[in-house]
């Protein structure tokens, strides 16, 4: 008799909160969710940064950091990028501001869709010996492009299915370091740049995320790539652009729906830092933030 009563009396409890509108469960995605990510900016080249300029960012309003690696030149050259990587870390830890993120270089004989097997093998090489790096700078993420450009129509095919290979053995690679992969969208030519590109590579590739980078969308809107890639975005590129081609200006300064971006981002979930990659000083990209959150609020308010 005594179980029945506390069972109807939980039945009563239960019935209450769902007619007054509350809820025992978790509720899913909400607008306030922005107010939890962390702001974060594109910092710089490895060796470049110094303490002071760190404590600056964290001063400004900066809870991360995303950091550029320049090309590997020989034996001597990776020695010294070990012992800047160092350096960094060491400097990151006392300023208290994370490094998110890494930025693998890119260029003609540095791009991992390149059909010759010769060609390619050093490329991954090279990339190989820079994600070796995350074992003293510990990053989340790793930022790949997918190609180098132009990638002509008639070989668009092949390169794509050499990218596929070579991305494959870099997410393991990167693994090693406890540190996730993720593809960048590009513009023009590049590889990745549709969604619909983007979805094949990371649907052929465990463990493969991927980098939205806004301003690179020229055949979708930003909000459009985001609905249909969905989760697997782990990371964000931030700027503007007039929808021609990649411009990299502060937002507000082009044509981006941005209302429409945060709510896209909050809709799947979006769990990583808002990190800028534009023009702008530290100040201007924190009051930007701060805007383009409370624009966001007020509008789902309405």
């Amino acid at each position: 008799m005594k179980m029945k009563k506390i069972a109807g009396l939980f039945f009563v409890i239960f019935w209450a909160l769902y007619l007054s509108g509350c809820s025992m469960f978790p509720a899913g995605p909400q607008p306030s969710d922005v107010n939890h990510w962390q702001v974060g900016t594109s910092a710089g080249r490895l060796g470049r940064l110094t303490e002071n300029q760190l404590a600056q960012l964290k001063q400004a309003g900066f809870d991360c950091i995303e950091i550029g690696l320049d090309r590997i030149r020989s034996a001597d050259d990776f020695a010294a990028k070990i012992e800047q990587a160092r350096q960094l870390q060491q400097s990151a830890q006392i300023t208290g501001i994370k490094i998110w993120s890494i930025h693998i270089p890119y260029g003609r004989d540095i791009d991992i869709s390149l059909c010759d097997p010769a060609n390619r093998e050093k490329a991954l090489e090279e990339v190989s010996r820079m994600i070796s790096l995350c074992e003293y700078i510990k990053p989340e993420k790793l930022v790949i492009h997918a190609s180098f450009e132009p990638v002509p129509e008639n070989e668009r095919a092949q390169r794509f299915e050499a990218c596929k290979e070579s991305l494959a053995v870099l997410v393991k690679t990167a693994a090693v370091y406890n540190a996730r992969l993720t593809v960048e969208c590009l513009p023009r030519t590049c590889l990745g740049n549709t969604s619909s590109e983007i979805l094949d590579l990371i649907n052929a590739i465990d463990g493969l995320e991927v980098c939205c980078d806004v301003n690179h969308l020229l055949q979708e809107t930003p909000q459009e790539f985001i609905k249909r890639v969905g989760s697997p975005i782990t990371t964000l590129h931030i700027s503007d652009y007039d929808g021609v081609d990649e411009r990299h200006w502060l937002p507000g300064q082009g044509i981006i729906n941005w209302n429409n971006v945060l709510d896209s981002l909050v809709n799947i979930e979006y769990q990583g830092p808002f990190m800028f990659e534009s023009a702008g000083t530290a100040r201007e990209k924190i009051e930007v933030w701060n805007k383009l959150k409370t624009d966001y609020l007020l509008s789902v308010d309405k």
